[in-house]
């Protein structure tokens, strides 16, 4: 009896030992891969949600951001506004400027013109007489030779 306890015990091994490297086809008996597999599981739980968390934050991040970028556009737009105006004043005045002086405003208006046409929503009437001014005492400059 000891003798066929040993062999039984003797063939488990060896299929519990030959399991471990050879698969049977088509059945597939492997417990380390279920083994391990269900480890990795127990092991992944918390970074998946760690993971989901992390992307939670980063999605907040780009939206703050994005707003961010949106109120630095605006801001840039209104100091170009003011500056366009107060240049307007200035002509309207009739005091003389540079050339480089009347280049840098131009960007100004380009840039304003620009930032009014991506955004619909934004008020521009407060502008447009002022541009056309800057414009006439531009071609005046230019045509008289009249920059400072």
């Amino acid at each position: 009896m000891e003798e066929i306890m040993l062999n039984v015990w003797a063939v488990v091994g060896i299929l519990f030992g030959g399991s471990i490297v050879i698969q049977i086809v088509p059945i597939k008996i492997n417990p380390w891969t279920f083994i391990l597999k269900r480890v990795g599981k127990i092991m992944n739980e918390d970074t998946d949600k760690k993971v989901t968390e992390v992307m939670a934050k980063m999605e907040d991040l780009e939206g703050k951001v994005g707003d961010m970028e949106e109120n630095r556009e605006m801001d840039r737009a209104m100091n170009a506004r003011r500056r366009i105006l107060r240049f307007s004043d200035e002509c309207i005045r009739k005091e003389q400027h540079s050339k480089e002086y009347f280049d840098n405003v131009l960007e100004d208006i380009s840039e304003y013109k620009r930032y009014c046409e991506d955004h619909p929503k934004f008020k521009n009437e407060k502008c447009v007489l002022a541009v056309s001014n800057i414009e006439k005492a531009y071609e005046h400059c230019l045509e008289y030779n009249d920059f400072l």
